[in-house]
């Protein structure tokens, strides 16, 4: 990994999401970027539940589709 940044959260109600940025060079592979958003729901102060979201590199495919 040779950065990771995290982006201030977006609240709205009972909900918050951030976004995240990192930059990481696999095993045999190129340098590539892979962005993420994380969505949590907070009820009586604690996360009940998560999703995240992502594309995954094109790199890590290439030699599938290849």
């Amino acid at each position: 990994m040779h950065s990771y940044l995290i982006s201030d959260p977006i609240v709205t109600g009972n909900f918050f999401a951030i976004a995240v940025d990192i930059e990481v060079t696999f095993k045999g592979k190129d340098r590539s970027m892979m962005n993420e958003i994380g969505i949590y729901q907070v009820k009586g102060g604690k996360i009940v539940s998560e999703s995240f979201h992502y594309d995954l590199p094109q790199l890590l495919f290439s030699k599938i589709y290849v």
